[in-house]
């Protein structure tokens, strides 16, 4: 009998160690599995596994801008990650996009001889910055947002090729927040890492968001893509503040909320905050905090010992971008795909209701 070679030899050893090593894979595959299924994990494994791979996550995420602790002593509210910033009521309200007509727009006064424009509306409201420095948001945009009170000083654009309004000295522009063209979206003064990036202009004009025209008609600036829209006030909403003793909100029912009961979002100033209709930007849904002026429009939310929900829905209380400073805004938001299932679970119960 022949020996078999060395080279058929050495091929079936590697094939039985790719077996067994195939086999070894399964076994701790199986073994993880079943320890999950023992702990009655099985749906958060995978459901963790499958967050990994997109890139998601969870509306309840912890370890950020959604920790917050409510002391039932004094009512107030601050955020976990960073305990000297506590929950308050903007004093001044956004820049937003508004219907033209509307009781909200802001009139201006035109362009001097020099192409600059001061922000000072006709009837008494400026346009102003929020802050004084500059946020970063993904590495890539540069921005502080806009607010409207008569209290700040009105910020002074220059135009730049016709349409910009452009802050030289910060290298930002006015900007309509994601490009989206729609009642009460957001207008801040934003940027790229550059120049350039920040006076980007497409070849067909009036497509990016920070393209302007000025009706002398009425002195409202619309967006050059949405000439039906203005700038005009929005509504005061939830900010973060460092001065707690001053500025820091009082929940009304704060000792009933610190147990876990939902309560009306009531301040002890009569004041009730509230929030606007669903918004959606990438993974996130989101809801802003306004004030609102009846008690029945109050947000009804509950604190779990850690996130502040939404009783109606799976959103909760989050700093914007998680950045903690004095005087961001603070909002309710979601994942998407998380609220996507409640609704179609809502809507299914709602029909088979129905049908009973």
């Amino acid at each position: 009998m022949t020996p078999p070679s060395s080279t058929s030899t050495m091929q079936e050893w590697s094939d039985d160690a790719s077996v067994m090593s195939h086999r070894r894979r399964r076994r701790s595959s199986k073994n993880d599995l079943k320890q999950a299924q023992q702990k009655g994990k099985v749906k958060k494994w995978w459901k963790g596994l499958w967050a990994n791979l997109r890139g998601l996550h969870p509306t309840k995420w912890a370890g950020g801008g959604r920790d917050w602790v409510v002391d039932p002593k004094t009512g107030r509210i601050y955020s976990k990650t960073d305990p000297s910033l506590y929950l308050a009521v903007s004093p001044t309200a956004p820049l937003v996009l508004v219907k033209k007509g509307s009781p909200d727009q802001l009139s201006f006064d035109p362009p001097d001889s020099s192409n600059t424009m001061q922000l000072m509306s006709r009837d008494g409201y400026c346009v102003g910055l929020k802050t004084r420095e500059v946020q970063h948001w993904n590495h890539k945009i540069r921005y502080i947002e806009a607010v409207v009170a008569q209290s700040v000083a009105p910020a002074t654009v220059y135009i730049v090729a016709n349409s910009l309004l452009y802050l030289p000295h910060l290298d930002l522009a006015l900007d309509v927040a994601w490009w989206k063209f729609k009642e009460g979206n957001a207008v801040n003064f934003a940027g790229g890492p550059n120049r350039e990036a920040t006076l980007v202009h497409h070849e067909e004009p009036g497509t990016t968001g920070r393209d302007w025209i000025y009706d002398p008609d009425d002195g409202t600036l619309s967006p050059v893509f949405c000439p039906g829209l203005v700038l005009g006030r929005g509504a005061r909403g939830l900010v973060l503040t460092d001065q707690p003793n001053d500025d820091a909100l009082v929940v009304r029912d704060a000792a009933a909320l610190a147990k876990g009961q939902v309560v009306p979002l009531i301040l002890n100033d009569g004041q009730c905050i509230g929030t606007t209709s669903v918004q959606a930007e990438g993974q996130w849904i989101y809801r802003q905090s306004i004030v609102k002026s009846r008690t029945s429009e109050a947000a009804r939310i509950r604190w779990d010992g850690n996130f502040i929900v939404l009783e109606d829905e799976k959103l909760v209380l989050d700093v914007a971008y998680w950045q903690f400073f004095h005087g961001n805004s603070v909002n309710f938001a979601g994942s998407q795909i998380e609220f996507k299932k409640r609704k179609s679970w809502l809507s299914a119960a709602a029909s088979s209701s129905m049908k009973k």
